[in-house]
């Protein structure tokens, strides 16, 4: 929804909070199997702390992008800078409570009943979910310190300012075909004139990735066709789709050189959307957090934390990585605070710079 997608806490420049200070578990037991032939987990992490390219989603479709630096050296960032963050919210008093997490999960679960499946579907753990929870908490508090809570009725206020932010795009659910050539294009016809479904003939004639797979479905990376907001789609896609109804299939029309023909399995119109009481409180919330932003500088606080830490990094590799850290954080903060020039690691300590061998 809209409102909901526009009032998301953004991360922090920092770090991202998307992953857990938990974990834990044997690193020599199998992950997997081929043929007896066993993975250990430690192969799998070694694996994945290396990985040079990584698969991403860009305008919808999933392709293959380098990392900008290693995800070992991204995750270990992660990690200490949350520490730093939750020692931030100690040191503030605003460390959020156990009680705090359980009604930030009713609050997501009434929202979305399905969240706490979905996390796990991810791989993540009861402890893991509480974990993400805390993390944004403690970000939140610290953003809004100082900042007068918004209540509902400011909540009602924006609502009625701001029509537009709820309102549900129409969508539609679709197969496609797309092949290269007129004499496919002629096979396809041939092959719907005799009868047979539409997914069957995208299936064996359309050349988009995964079609024989997924019967055509729309968007390619889905494996059965999805509800897509038609306002996303280019214009000459567009213009197609709002003039061919359900159940129809459309005539033949061509983008970026390539024929194209389509099915409608079903559109919703677009339809004012009325947030539910758990949608306003999180509305609410957000809004004091967007408020705070521009009032508490968190990734200043969350830099100095880490500059003043005592912080130990044991692999040769990864310490290495942080000595590059800090010092860049220990340069920026000099040119923000003369007073701390020098500060090239941290006061507190800083980074172990001995260390044990691998």
């Amino acid at each position: 929804m809209n409102f909901i997608a526009r009032f998301s806490v953004l991360p922090l420049i920092l770090v991202t909070l998307a992953g857990c200070g938990c974990g834990g578990g044997s690193a020599s037991r199998p992950i997997a199997e081929f043929n007896s032939r066993k993975i250990s987990e430690e192969t799998y992490l070694k694996r994945l702390e290396t990985m040079a390219n990584v698969r991403v989603v860009i305008n919808g479709q999933t392709v293959s992008a380098r990392v900008a630096e290693p995800l070992s050296q991204q995750a270990l960032r992660v990690l200490l800078s949350e520490q730093a963050i939750l020692q931030a919210a100690q040191d503030e008093g605003v460390e959020p409570s156990k009680d705090d997490v359980e009604r930030r999960k009713d609050l997501l679960s009434e929202i979305n009943p399905n969240y706490i499946s979905q996390q796990k579907e991810f791989g993540l753990t009861n402890s893991d979910i509480n974990w993400q929870i805390r993390m944004q908490l403690a970000n939140e508090n610290l953003v809004k310190r100082g900042v007068d809570e918004k209540t509902l009725e400011d909540i009602e206020e924006f609502i009625r300012d701001n029509p537009e932010d709820f309102i549900q795009p129409a969508t539609v659910t679709m197969r496609w075909i797309v092949v290269d050539s007129e004499t496919k294009r002629d096979e396809v016809d041939r092959d719907l004139g005799q009868g047979l479904t539409f997914g069957h003939v995208a299936s064996e004639r359309s050349i988009v990735r995964n079609a024989d797979r997924t019967d055509g479905s729309y968007p390619a990376t889905s494996g059965v066709p999805v509800p897509v907001a038609i306002n996303r789609f280019a214009e000459d896609l567009r213009t197609v789709v709002e003039k061919t109804a359900e159940r129809e299939i459309s005539d033949w029309f061509d983008i970026q050189g390539q024929h194209v023909k389509i099915y409608i399995e079903s559109k919703v119109p677009e339809q004012k959307v009325e947030p539910t009481a758990a949608q306003k409180e999180l509305m609410r919330i957000q809004l004091t957090v967007q408020e705070g932003r521009l009032n508490n500088n968190l990734n200043l606080l969350v830099t100095k934390k880490l500059m003043d830490a005592n912080v130990t990094v044991h692999p040769p590799y990864l310490r290495k990585m942080w000595n590059t850290f800090t010092k860049r954080l220990g340069d920026q903060l000099a040119d923000l605070f003369p007073e701390r020039a020098g500060e090239a690691t941290p006061a507190g300590g800083g980074v172990d710079v001995g260390g044990e061998p691998e």
